[in-house]
């Protein structure tokens, strides 16, 4: 292969109609999301960055399956990044007597996805505690929740972490596979997951330059709801 362009491609979940194969694969840094389900589908087959849900039962068969084991997006992947945070032993056991019957469903799963899957070698990020939170006020930002928890999706925690990583600043960040579907006004929010909103913070940063929202994943006929504007932070 050629030299790698110096550029982050970030590749979503959604159907991607338009050939961005060999894009994506001459790029230096490629993301991609749970179950890469574009991989190979006009999204390349290159990864260096595997995002994943490191909770509830995502995160339990990941381990307990060993799932990853000759995966290609796991094995070529040279960083995992999970997107909730690690816990620690206290934490876990108040996990557990607050969530007697469910608590499963709570604990992180991460170590144990890496040592089922012999990948306990990989470099590993987990979100932190205040980037969640501050995500959280972003999106909060845009809209009155009120007591419905704001569960912002695996995608946009990735995208916020590769926009605030200075191994990345300086370079050019492309997003793929992403058209935000469930969060339009026809629909209501899937899983909790606040997609107009979502939107609305990544279609602020297009037009701010921060990133380029590559065509192919446009709903076919879509009719898009009218939004606020993003109150944009500085990366």
């Amino acid at each position: 292969m050629s030299e790698l362009k110096p550029r982050v491609v970030i590749v979503g979940n959604a159907e991607v109609r338009i050939d961005h194969g060999s894009f994506v694969d001459a790029s230096r840094h490629v993301m991609r999301f749970n179950l890469c389900t574009n991989y190979g589908r006009n999204t390349g087959t290159r990864t260096t960055i595997l995002t994943c849900i490191n909770v509830g039962a995502t995160g339990r068969d990941a381990y307990r399956k060993r799932r990853w084991r000759g995966w290609p997006p796991a094995e070529q992947a040279e960083e995992i990044w999970f997107r909730s945070p690690c816990q620690g032993l206290l934490e876990r056991a108040w996990l557990a007597l607050r969530h007697l019957r469910s608590r499963k469903q709570y604990f992180d799963y991460g170590g144990k996805i890496l040592r089922a899957n012999g990948m306990s070698d990989k470099h590993t990020r987990y979100t932190t505690r205040a980037e969640y939170a501050a995500l959280e006020r972003k999106l909060a930002a845009l809209k009155d929740f009120g007591k419905r928890i704001i569960l912002p999706s695996t995608g946009m925690i990735g995208i916020e972490r590769a926009l605030a990583d200075p191994r990345f600043k300086g370079l050019e960040v492309y997003l793929l596979g992403f058209n935000w579907f469930a969060g339009n006004a026809l629909r209501r929010s899937h899983d909790g997951h606040p997609f107009d909103e979502e939107e609305v913070i990544m279609r602020g940063y297009a037009e701010a330059g921060r990133l380029t929202i590559l065509p192919g994943s446009e709903p076919a006929g879509e009719v898009r709801p009218q939004h606020a504007t993003a109150t944009l932070e500085a990366p």
